[in-house]
């Protein structure tokens, strides 16, 4: 039974990847709207743990700081994916010129393909900077990707499993004669 719901929390999985790579509007609100919830969840499991640990002093400048951005996440879900867009456009962009310049302090000879792809990861990075509708598409293809990733692993660990039960059967009867 446990196998069978692998294979259908695969397949819905991997259903809901294909969904979010071609609806990545949707995707990049729904990922706000879950970052916000998941903040307000975390500020209210801090405040439990700060009380019922009796940490002293109270950090009631961190829980109200907290509670504000966790707020404003919900209140003002444009404002969030805003912030997790040029989050990422520029933490892209920084990894990218540092990619590209570790390239070049190792010499080119010997690493042409990896210059040209940082390079190109430069040259995308400024896209992304410049046309915050390709980040965004960039970063919900990213989320839909891992999503159809997570999908096929639950689809092959049920079938690798269920063939490892098909082969150890016949050394199992051959024990038991």
């Amino acid at each position: 039974m446990a196998r069978f719901l692998n294979i259908l929390f695969g397949v819905v999985f991997f259903l809901f990847g294909i969904y979010m790579w071609n609806n990545p509007t949707e995707t990049f609100i729904t990922y706000s709207f879950y970052l916000g919830l998941l903040y307000v969840i975390w500020t209210i499991i801090t405040i439990f743990y700060i009380f019922r640990k009796k940490i002293r002093p109270v950090p009631y400048g961190n829980i109200i700081v907290s509670i504000i951005i966790s707020i404003a996440i919900l209140a003002l879900p444009m404002f969030s994916i805003a912030m997790v867009l040029w989050t990422f456009v520029f933490i892209f962009l920084i990894s990218a010129i540092y990619y590209l310049r570790n390239v070049i302090k190792n010499g080119l000879k010997s690493h042409l393909l990896q210059f040209i792809l940082a390079c190109i990861a430069v040259i995308y990075g400024f896209v992304m900077l410049f046309n915050p509708i390709v980040a965004g598409n960039t970063i919900a293809k990213i989320l839909a990707f891992f999503v159809i990733m997570n999908g096929i692993s639950y689809i092959f660990s049920s079938i690798i499993d269920l063939s490892l039960i098909h082969i150890s059967e016949p050394t199992r009867q051959a024990e038991i004669s």
